[in-house]
């Protein structure tokens, strides 16, 4: 094994180690776990957010590219946006909820980029309800993904939980004055499906 593969694991293990905070009281937290192919032909199985597994990746490989998105990705977030419509009603997303910390929309939606055309694979989540896995963190902004079924849920792809992210803060919108004077947009909100998985968007450590 390489040196800086080794490196590279054992950092990936004690991220993995700290303990995370889950979004709601009460809510159990999982971590996810994804396969990537570093290089050509060689393939990971990496436990964390999108965030914290790209750069375990770029530090084993530094010339280590994201993929670019494909036209038949593209189709397909089209697909699942119709599909997504038909999975959930303005009832069950909630905005802002029991004062909720807002996240920096922009923010979000990098990491909602991120799912949307750059994960490969089915993401499981395990047994509910409320069972929460955090898939993207960054500047203390956070995309979960929590599964209230009895049994572990898998979706078709990780850019449904992308989709639900982006339409939370399309619907969930707000703008605020910032500290260098300028305005920044906010939004937090938790958006239920019917078929009983849902999408949390706001402020996280980390």
């Amino acid at each position: 094994m390489r040196p800086t593969f080794a490196i590279a694991i054992a950092t990936f293990f004690s991220l993995g180690a700290q303990a995370l905070e889950a979004p709601i009281e009460g809510y159990g937290v999982e971590d996810f776990e994804w396969e990537v192919e570093s290089s050509p032909g060689n393939k990971l199985r990496l436990r964390g957010t999108i965030e914290e597994v790209t750069n375990q990746v770029r530090a084993i490989n530094p010339n280590y590219k994201r993929s670019e998105p494909q036209a038949e990705a593209r189709n397909d977030t089209d697909v699942l946006a119709g599909s997504l419509e038909k999975r959930y009603d303005e009832e069950s997303l909630i905005c802002y909820p029991n004062g909720w910390g807002a996240a920096d929309g922009n923010m979000v939606q990098q990491g909602v980029e991120y799912l949307k055309n750059d994960v490969a694979g089915k993401p499981t989540n395990g047994p509910g309800p409320g069972n929460c896995g955090r898939v993207s963190c960054s500047y203390n902004n956070a995309i979960w993904w929590c599964n209230d079924n009895t049994e572990s849920k898998t979706l078709d792809s990780f850019r449904e939980i992308g989709l639900a992210a982006e339409e939370i803060c399309n619907r969930c919108w707000m703008s605020a004055v910032s500290s260098d004077s300028g305005f920044e947009n906010l939004c937090a909100g938790q958006m239920f499906m019917k078929d009983k998985w849902n999408v949390i968007v706001r402020d996280a450590k980390c």
